[in-house]
């Protein structure tokens, strides 16, 4: 259960789907200060972000977890934390990347904190039918979900992007290091309950 797995943190941003209810997790005065309920605002609810897990790799400045060329291949990447990986300034070079491998049907990438990127979150290229659901995204520096070319029929369901930020190249890195929190170029995606806090 996730619930053993992962730290919570003390802010109230995602739901992760674990059965626990914020009552469980959140402190009597974070209740009282920060709960909104769902008869209050659907669209505003309180959520929880867990951003430590158990099983964690952490990147030494220039370290990316890319899936490449795996074609009609299902991959499955569950309640493992990526920090600190990503190499800064350098292309396709993200914390978590799909490249070329056209149908990944059954694919799925849930409840993966990416804590103190170096560069992007998750980025899908070439790649279709991949489900990315429950991830956490805190900081983002530049584009932080990202759809390449020829990548459809993916689901972006229950993410976030918490401080998605610029990142100062002073260069022609691509889109000028802006700090989308989703970002795509191919249609025919799906984003579902989706959730981008505190960027530029």
């Amino acid at each position: 259960m996730l619930k053993n797995a992962c730290k919570t943190a003390e802010v109230a941003i995602l739901t992760v789907e674990t059965g626990l209810t914020s009552d469980t997790m959140l402190s009597k005065s974070m209740k009282t200060n920060f709960t909104i309920t769902e008869a209050e605002s659907v669209d505003f609810t309180t959520k929880i972000m867990v951003i430590d897990c158990n099983i964690k790799i952490v990147g030494s400045g220039t370290s990316y977890l890319q899936v490449l060329h795996t074609l009609n291949v299902v991959q499955i990447l569950n309640g493992v934390q990526f920090d600190q990986m990503g190499h800064a300034y350098n292309v396709d070079h993200y914390p978590i990347q799909f490249k070329y491998c056209h149908s990944a049907a059954g694919s799925d990438i849930s409840h993966n904190p990416i804590t103190s990127s170096k560069q992007c979150c998750i980025s899908i290229n070439g790649t279709s039918d991949v489900t990315v659901s429950n991830k956490m995204a805190l900081p983002a520096p530049a584009m932080c979900y990202h759809v390449g070319n020829k990548a459809e029929n993916n689901v972006f369901e229950k993410n976030i992007a918490a401080k998605s930020v610029k990142m100062n190249t002073g260069t022609l890195y691509p889109h000028g290091g802006f700090g989308p929190s989703f970002l795509y170029y191919w249609p025919n995606n799906h984003f579902i309950g989706n959730v981008a806090s505190g960027g530029d």
